[in-house]
């Protein structure tokens, strides 16, 4: 393009111009006008041109104004029509829920409040109802919440705080991760820890036996807080400890070591064994 580029006029700019064109504003002419009274002159007439001038600037100001007040008010009257019920509020981004270490076909994530033991145990409950009668595992990552303020993924220590369970042995918790996958499978509940060193977490877990079982009788449907005696028993060449539940028929609380890598905590023997199927195969 040949030349300067022409600048767009607008009515801001139509109006600026006719101010500078003119020699003096209407202010000037009213105070001088009062001036000539005073020394008892005769008043200053205004040229009629010179009035129409100005009625032109003002009324291109006025018109300015309402252009612009009612742009503002088409855009709060759109967004209203938008978001009839207010602003939208804030979302916080919830944690990062990871990947769990058994393939499982179905997750159902578990929210509560801190050191709500009533509200995990029945949530947990709700997990073994929709996954009984089913041979799927049901993964059940736990969140805890501050009222909504803070929400992360519970770790080991916390879970166990909430249910009330208490490690006999510190050795548990230089043996295992801060970290567990919970699964719901039939009517059973399946924990997994990821090993850190395995004498300590098999020695804690031999320690813990005594008490075990009546600390995760809460957790089992008609288990009760009697002591029970651990047994071994060898699967797909894995040694379990197995305490059966006479009383519950089909439960037991079981345990072992799997591949190296993991200690698996499951209430049942049947659990257990497909537990292992998938920790092996995968």
């Amino acid at each position: 393009m040949e030349g300067k580029e022409r600048a767009i006029r607008t009515m801001k700019g139509d109006a600026d111009e006719l101010v500078k064109k003119e020699q003096s504003s209407f202010i000037d002419l009213v105070a001088e006008q009062a001036k000539m009274r005073e020394r008892g002159g005769p008043p200053i007439r205004i040229n009629p041109l010179r009035k129409k001038s100005y009625a032109k600037i003002i009324f291109v100001i006025f018109a300015v104004l309402i252009f612009a007040g009612g742009g503002i008010g088409a855009y709060l009257f759109i967004a209203s029509k938008k978001n009839p019920d207010g602003p939208t509020p804030v979302v916080r981004p919830g944690p990062d829920i990871p990947r769990p270490i058994i393939n499982a076909q179905k997750t159902s994530i578990i929210t509560i409040q801190n050191d709500d033991r009533t509200g995990l145990l029945s949530e947990m409950s709700g997990g073994i109802l929709r996954s009984k009668g089913d041979s799927n595992f049901w993964y059940l990552p736990i969140l805890i919440t501050d009222s909504g303020r803070d929400t992360h993924l519970s770790s080991t220590r916390e879970l166990f705080q909430t249910l009330k369970i208490s490690v006999p042995s510190e050795d548990f918790w230089g043996g295992v991760a801060d970290s567990f996958n919970l699964y719901a499978y039939g009517e059973d509940f399946v924990f997994i820890f990821p090993i850190m060193e395995k004498p300590k977490a098999q020695g804690a877990m031999l320690a813990w036996e005594r008490i075990l079982p009546q600390q995760l009788a809460t957790i089992i449907r008609g288990a009760s807080a009697s002591p029970y005696t651990f047994e071994d028993k060898i699967i797909k060449n894995i040694d379990v400890r197995i305490a059966k539940l006479p009383e519950t028929q089909q439960h037991a609380i079981s345990w072992a070591i799997v591949g190296e890598e993991f200690l698996v905590l499951t209430t049942s023997e049947g659990t257990m064994r497909a537990s292992i199927d998938r920790l092996v195969s995968e």
